[in-house]
C-alpha cells in the first residue's frame, strides 16, 4: 500500500515537473486527495467494525447457550463412544 501511495504521489510530482507553472497546484491537489481519502478509509473501517460487532452480538450464542451446546455435544459424543464399545466386534471373513 505504501508503495502504491508513493507511486501516486511520485506520479503527481512527475506531472508537476512537466508543467512547472502548475507545480504547486498539482502537488497541493495530490496532498489534498490523499487527506480526503483517509476520511473514507476511516469511515469504511469504522462501519466494518460496527457491523462485525452487531453480527457477533445478534448471531453468536451467548455464554450460557454456548455452554449448553458444548455439554450437549459432549453427551452425544459419549453416547456414540459407548455404543461403539458395546457393539460386538466385527467377524473376520
Amino acid at each position: 500500500m505504501q508503495a502504491q501511495l508513493t507511486k501516486s504521489f511520485a506520479g503527481a510530482e512527475s506531472v508537476a515537473e512537466r508543467y512547472p507553472q502548475y507545480a504547486s497546484q498539482i502537488t497541493a491537489a495530490a496532498k489534498q486527495s490523499f487527506l480526503d481519502g483517509d476520511q473514507w478509509a476511516y469511515t469504511a473501517g469504522l462501519v466494518a467494525v460496527l457491523l462485525g460487532a452487531v453480527l457477533v452480538f445478534f448471531c453468536f450464542p451467548k455464554k450460557e447457550q454456548e455452554e449448553e451446546l458444548l455439554a450437549r455435544y459432549h453427551a452425544e459424543d459419549e453416547q456414540q463412544v459407548a455404543a461403539l464399545q458395546a457393539a460386538p466386534p466385527p467377524v473376520p471373513h
